[in-house]
């Protein structure tokens, strides 16, 4: 899943080898943290990922709706 997060946010977490997320800018950056985190009382999401110092959460929708039924 391509979620990137506030390491704040995580419900738990542990540090991982980086991983490069590029960003839309075509700027990339480095991720040092996965873990889980709580969108609402029923939605947890797993293998989220932290970059530190960055501002915002980001959540690919795509990948958020692949294994939805409707």
């Amino acid at each position: 899943m391509i979620c990137v997060f506030l390491l704040k946010d995580f419900l738990s977490y542990h540090i991982i080898d980086p991983i490069i997320v590029k960003l839309p800018t075509r700027k990339q950056i480095k991720a040092t943290h996965k873990g889980i985190v709580k969108i609402t009382d029923k939605l947890f999401l797993q293998d989220v990922l932290c970059i530190p110092n960055f501002t915002y959460n980001l959540i690919s929708i795509s990948k958020l709706t692949s294994n939805c039924n409707l």
